[in-house]
């Protein structure tokens, strides 16, 4: 028998953002969150964990993206830091979020296998299933259209899960060549990449009506 772990790992993140949230709109401090705004988060990021807990993994993607894009459409008067932080907290919500709905499919899948009929009674171990691995995470801060400290290397392994956060005060779109992923990027905007890297090899990030490359990813075998 498999025991399913709790998910601790979805909800300190998301308890960590309603910590940040609770902060950020108490008492009209300078620089917060509207309460508005922060009501809705707070609201999106319980329909994460919902869905999480439910198996319902096809939703979470959705869900999560509106995390984000509420994120991203605060008003330009909450503090910088803070938006960064609960941008921060967005990022790694949404690697564990989808990667215990991959475990929990996995595990449902096993379960469910039609297992022969024997006369024999065993007991089965008791196993736990083990934490899901976390994506790493290659950010960029893009300034006048090029990386702000240079040029962001990170080495990763073939079947790592890895997530391109690159945040910009210029509109540009951000491609991944070699996996041939782009997205867009808005003035003052975040623009997210996240794939398996299953192709080793050395790719560049750039900003891509630019012409400037941002990243470099080496992906070992």
């Amino acid at each position: 028998m498999t025991v399913r772990r709790p998910l601790p790992h979805v909800l300190a993140l998301a308890l960590g953002v309603g910590v940040a949230l609770l902060v950020a709109c108490g008492g009209g401090t300078k620089g917060g969150i509207p309460a508005a705004s922060a009501g809705e988060l707070k609201s999106q990021i319980a329909d994460v964990q919902q869905a999480v807990d439910d198996g319902r993994c096809d939703d979470v993607s959705g869900q999560l993206r509106q995390v984000e894009d509420s994120i991203d459409a605060l008003p330009s008067t909450v503090d910088k830091r803070l938006r960064q932080s609960l941008r921060d907290a967005s990022d790694r919500l949404h690697e564990s979020a989808l990667s215990e709905c991959e475990v929990r499919t996995e595990t449902t899948q096993t379960e469910t296998t039609t297992q022969p009929t024997t006369q024999t009674t065993t007991t089965q171990p008791t196993t736990t299933e083990p934490a899901p691995a976390q994506a790493k995470i290659v950010r960029v801060r893009a300034v006048g259209g090029v990386p702000k400290g240079g040029i962001v290397r990170m080495t990763v392994k073939k079947g790592d899960r890895v997530a391109i956060v690159v945040t910009s005060d210029v509109a540009d779109h951000v491609h991944l060549h070699g996996y041939d992923i782009m997205r867009d990027v808005t003035a003052g905007g975040t623009a997210r990449i996240r794939f398996r890297a299953t192709l080793p090899g050395r790719f560049e990030v750039e900003l891509e009506d630019r012409g400037v490359q941002i990243a470099d990813l080496t992906v070992e075998p």
